[in-house]
């Protein structure tokens, strides 16, 4: 997944701290789940997972 910085954002290479921390999340959910979620199909599955949790109320 590639981000673009708003324009009139600094060119510098830091990223902001939020970019970082939900990369970091998606990364690790990633691992946990055993999915590339660079992948449209694994994508896709956790999204109707998700889905299918909140339509039994398993979610908060």
């Amino acid at each position: 997944m590639t981000l673009k910085m708003p324009r009139g954002s600094s060119s510098s290479s830091s990223t902001p701290p939020m970019i970082s921390a939900m990369t970091y999340r998606l990364r690790r959910f990633g691992a946990l789940a055993d999915r590339d979620l660079a992948s449209t199909g694994a994508l896709a599955e956790v999204w109707l997972a998700i889905q299918a949790a909140g339509a039994l109320g398993l979610t908060d």
